[in-house]
């Protein structure tokens, strides 16, 4: 088995991370349509942003290492 990749524990230490900042495309849900898109309400961009940021300098913090979605996917394109 390939012990590389993937949780082989749920109480071990968190060692590496795949984050996604949340982007403007949330701005795209509306009071008519985050029930289709489920989300229960409409979320603060610039909040939600602000949270993710913080979370991730408390994981880096923790020395945690954190990988960015788009990164990733940059590099495998």
């Amino acid at each position: 088995m390939n012990k590389e990749f993937g949780v082989h524990s749920e109480v071990g230490k968190l060692r590496k991370v795949i984050v996604h900042r949340p982007d403007l495309s949330l701005k795209r849900l509306t009071p008519s349509n985050h029930d289709d898109l489920l989300f229960d309400d409409v979320l603060w961009v610039e909040r939600a942003q602000w949270e993710h940021d913080q979370f991730v300098k408390a994981m880096c913090d923790r020395d945690i290492e954190v990988f960015y979605h788009v990164n990733l996917l940059g590099e495998a394109l």
